[in-house]
């Protein structure tokens, strides 16, 4: 009788009355399946803009580690897509980006939805194993929180950049951001900004607060629509 695997690591289940006397080295390959795939962390090298994930029945690969550390030999020139292979196959993985240059890693195991870990980001994500129509998705991310959609989003971490700035995007755009001493936003925050100054003037007859309103107002007018607040240039 023939051998079948486990669906989604393809460990190897012998037949009824298979490999009498070699057996031994299938159950020792299977814990080491099993092994990697409870905690395996598999760095790899990537090249180009292409790589396949492969799981192959019965053989240690690529595919069955748990965790991820995708490097490169220098910069690829361009993101690198990974594809998951079988399309068939569940997957979860823990994977930490650290290639050079900003370059994103796209995870995809069909024509389903993707998965993009950025440069400098770890994320868990996972493939639904949907054969053709597969998706992979993100389940959690280091550096950001976000939305069904992922439309609207805190960042801490924007390309690997390491600048320090916290990023908040709403429906799509970057509304403001946030650094050292500094708060920088668009028109939105301008508005609140504007009639806070606006109300200080009326309550209390600060002349500052009244230079702020009208600039701010001149700035929306003109469709500006930018602010900045150094934080460490204000005393009470």
């Amino acid at each position: 009788m023939t051998s079948t695997y486990t669906s989604n690591q393809g460990i190897e289940k012998p037949a009824t009355g298979d490999q009498s006397g070699t057996w031994g080295g299938t159950v020792n390959t299977n814990m080491d399946i099993i092994d990697r795939a409870i905690s395996g962390v598999g760095a790899l090298t990537l090249t180009g803009s292409t790589t396949t994930l492969t799981t192959t029945d019965g053989t240690l690969t690529d595919g069955m580690y748990r965790v991820l550390v995708l490097g490169d030999g220098g910069d690829l020139g361009s993101d690198n897509t990974l594809t998951i292979s079988p399309n068939d196959q569940d997957k979860a993985y823990l994977v930490y980006n650290n290639l050079t240059a900003d370059r994103n890693a796209i995870f995809t195991q069909g024509t389903g939805a993707n998965a993009t870990v950025a440069n400098g980001a770890t994320a868990w994500i996972y493939a639904d194993g949907a054969g053709s129509g597969a998706a992979v998705r993100v389940a959690m991310l280091s550096t950001e929180i976000s939305d069904q959609d992922g439309d609207t989003k805190i960042q801490v971490e924007e390309g690997g950049d390491d600048d320090d700035t916290i990023r908040f995007d709403i429906a799509g755009a970057e509304d403001f951001t946030m650094a050292v001493h500094r708060v920088r936003g668009g028109c939105r925050t301008c508005y609140s900004r504007c009639i806070r100054d606006q109300r200080q003037f009326r309550r209390s007859g600060d002349i500052r607060s009244l230079g702020r309103w009208r600039g701010m107002e001149r700035l929306m007018e003109q469709g500006v629509g930018i602010f900045q607040f150094d934080v460490g240039n204000h005393r009470r």
